[in-house]
């Protein structure tokens, strides 16, 4: 997508011209960045499927930017492990490991 073509839909969707909240204009083209990636799946769509005594299988999780990590949704507490003081926005499956 050019970058005349994201300032419009930036434009579209907001109802804004880009320019008046650059902040808020980068963190909506973050997650479109991310939405772009059909890998990702939103926590807000569905949580992975409950595997094991109220457990989930390992997922690879993202929070924020770089927060990057495996980990599992515990159904019980209703959150995820490895994470205190926030909680990851997309999630997505595993690739399957080598055969050899």
């Amino acid at each position: 997508m050019e970058y005349r073509d994201l300032k419009e839909a930036y434009r579209a969707d907001k109802q804004i011209y880009w320019h008046d909240n650059m902040v808020d204009y980068i963190n909506w083209l973050e997650d479109k960045i991310i939405d772009s990636q059909t890998n990702w799946i939103s926590v807000e769509d569905r949580l992975p499927e409950n595997f094991h005594l109220n457990m989930s299988r390992d997922v690879l999780t993202i929070a924020g930017k770089y927060k990057m990590k495996v980990s599992s949704y515990d159904y019980e507490l209703k959150r995820w492990n490895g994470y205190n003081h926030v909680s990851p926005s997309h999630w997505m499956p595993l690739p399957t490991p080598p055969k050899n």
